[in-house]
């Protein structure tokens, strides 16, 4: 096909395993990126994981019905926003459930493990937290080494 001119180019890709799965776990919750930045305003920075582990399958054939969907996703996400400035936790949390509302009902969304909320501030607290931790262990490392 390439010589009768019906396709133009092809690229190929080769990945390994882990590239793979780290790929096709993005493409699984691309959505909820573009999601929840169309219904929370002023996100600053926002990490979306897929940390789905496979319980909601148990979950949902072992009759308990602990899952509503076996292919429920588990998203690990980490939002910051100016506006959860003067919010409580549980009501940044609330706004984040709320813009995924339809797939946490429908068990498409399994679960928000170690869901973070942040404000700016917030964020860049923890961010020089970090900084200094960092530091600190690499000053141990040398006083030691």
């Amino acid at each position: 096909e390439l010589t009768s001119g019906a396709i133009h180019s092809l690229e190929l890709r080769t990945f390994t395993p882990a590239k793979w799965q780290l790929q096709e776990a993005s493409a699984k919750v691309s959505w909820v990126e573009a999601r929840l930045k169309s219904s929370i305003a002023d996100i600053e920075h926002l990490e979306v994981l897929n940390v789905t582990n496979g319980h909601a399958v148990l979950g949902f054939f072992d009759g308990s019905k602990r899952s509503l969907d076996p292919h429920g996703l588990e998203i690990q996400l980490t939002i910051v926003s100016s506006n959860f400035e003067g919010l409580k936790l549980l009501e940044r949390q609330c706004l984040v459930s709320e813009a995924l509302g339809p797939e946490l009902m429908s068990g498409a969304i399994h679960a928000l493990p170690r869901m973070k909320t942040l404000t700016p501030s917030q964020w860049r607290a923890k961010a020089e937290q970090a900084s200094e931790a960092e530091s600190s262990r690499k000053r141990a490392r040398t006083e030691c080494g």
